[in-house]
């Protein structure tokens, strides 16, 4: 076993590893997932099923996040990634034991997902905590841009891993290499050590599960700049989900399914390369200031992929739609990391995973509704915004997302400059202190002085 020690270096050692074995399981889940959605819709053509298979997917991880920050506070963060690994790693088995005996059935498959969501949800808390205790701040911005890449390899590889090896080997040797691939990630946990974060939060104790449930919420609540800036991002969290499930049906209205899946590729580079330059980086020094402009640069892109059918066009346009994103996102997490005490981080991020990831089934539920009952039917040959928007766009099949596209840009902006004048969310650098490991329990309820920096 790799003790940590005092040394940063062997610290920043542990970490690597962790995140080396993570990476392998993330990208072992993301081919499985993919090829189940593929075994599912194959069977009898089901949407539904299909449908059915993604909430499976997502809504499980929003449910538990209230309940799992607690726990990683109070356990060790390496004892809760292990309780996540080694549970999706059963599961995956005996999704593979059930192939092989050909009892395989869509709910065993629906099942599966459920646990892996919430597994996730343990996860994500508990590996995000652990930056804090492994890598110095002053590397706060490479490390969540390293974690992101791990993301952006999940999807791009998945697909075309998956793609490849459907045609050469069955789907339960899939299944098993996904089981195998958590037990990568929890022979590099059993490696190391990570040192558990001590606070007078600890000492003090005598708070009910209930009451410690909700210290995220009371945690935000007390520091208004955190909050505004955490729902800033769930709304921009809304459109990146909207404008991900909707390019499909936009590339497919004019192109095939081979230049979809170049589209989605492009996009998938988009993700890589925002994750790699975080992690070489390390993100801007005004981080809040800058993510306002990356954000407007990702509103504006919306535009051009609305112009016209031109695969390349919206291929340029999602990544940079994706890499503004990314780069966004690994830039706001260093800022997290900087003020969140590290003894008080797993019940703060769960939350933060809890309000981000809702948007997801949000974005599936409206997504699908707005574009074929209101933007589609206005954008027709004979709708009622042909004469009008439909002189810029374009009318016809498609042109209705792409009006959409132009208006989840300007309301994209209108955020971004609502944002910019909110003095709480923009100075939360530099109003805010840096955190302390040993900031008490009633940090929770109460105001922090202004910074002096």
């Amino acid at each position: 076993m790799i003790p940590t020690g005092e040394a940063p270096g062997r610290k920043l050692a542990v970490f690597v590893i962790i995140w080396f074995g993570q990476v392998i399981s993330s990208l072992g889940s993301a081919i499985t997932s993919f090829a189940f959605g593929v075994w599912l819709f194959e069977r009898h053509r089901s949407i539904t099923e299909f449908g059915v298979y993604s909430f499976c997917s997502v809504v499980p991880l929003v449910v538990v996040s209230p309940f799992v920050g607690p726990l990683v506070d109070r356990w060790n963060r390496r004892t809760a990634m292990l309780v996540a690994n080694t549970v999706a790693a059963a599961a995956s088995f005996a999704l593979w034991l059930l192939f092989v005996s050909e009892h395989l059935r869509p709910w065993h498959v629906f099942a599966v997902a459920a646990i892996n969501a919430a597994m996730r949800g343990l996860q994500w808390p508990a590996y995000s905590a652990s930056t804090t205790v492994l890598v110095p701040e002053e590397h706060y911005g490479r490390a969540a841009g390293m974690i992101s890449v791990g993301e952006g390899i999940s999807q791009i590889a998945a697909p075309l891993a998956a793609g490849a090896l459907l045609g050469v080997m069955p789907l339960g040797t899939l299944v098993l290499l996904d089981g195998t691939s958590f037990l990568v990630a929890i022979v590099t946990l059993l490696a190391v050590r990570i040192p558990h974060p001590v606070s007078k939060e600890r000492a003090g104790g005598g708070e009910t599960f209930l009451r410690r449930m909700s210290f995220g919420w009371r945690y935000l609540r007390a520091r208004p700049g955190l909050l505004t800036l955490q729902l800033f991002l769930t709304a921009v969290n809304l459109t990146e989900n909207l404008v991900v499930v909707l390019i499909a049906p936009l590339v497919l209205s004019f192109a095939d399914r081979a230049t979809l899946g170049r589209v989605l590729t492009v996009g998938g580079l988009g993700v890589l390369s925002g994750a790699v330059a975080m992690s070489l980086w390390g993100g801007p020094r005004r981080r809040v200031r800058s993510v306002l402009v990356l954000f407007a640069i990702r509103a504006g892109v919306l535009f051009l992929a609305a112009l016209r059918f031109d695969a390349v066009l919206i291929a340029g346009a999602a990544f940079v739609f994706l890499a503004c994103m990314q780069l966004g996102i690994g830039t706001l997490q260093s800022v997290w990391l900087k003020k969140v005490p590290p003894a008080m981080q797993g019940r703060v991020f769960a939350l933060r995973q809890m309000i981000a990831t809702s948007m997801v089934p949000v974005a599936y539920l409206i997504a699908g509704p707005l574009a074929d009952r209101i933007f589609e039917p206005l954008m027709a040959a004979d709708g009622l915004l042909a004469a009008s928007a439909g002189r810029w766009l374009g009318v016809g099949p498609g042109r209705g997302i792409a009006l959409l596209f132009v208006v989840l840009g300007a309301l994209n902006l209108a955020l971004i400059a609502a944002a910019s004048l909110l003095p709480r969310l923009v100075n939360v650098e530099t109003e805010l202190p840096d955190a302390s490991a040993d900031d008490p329990p009633t940090a929770a309820i109460s105001a922090p002085q202004p910074s002096r920096v």
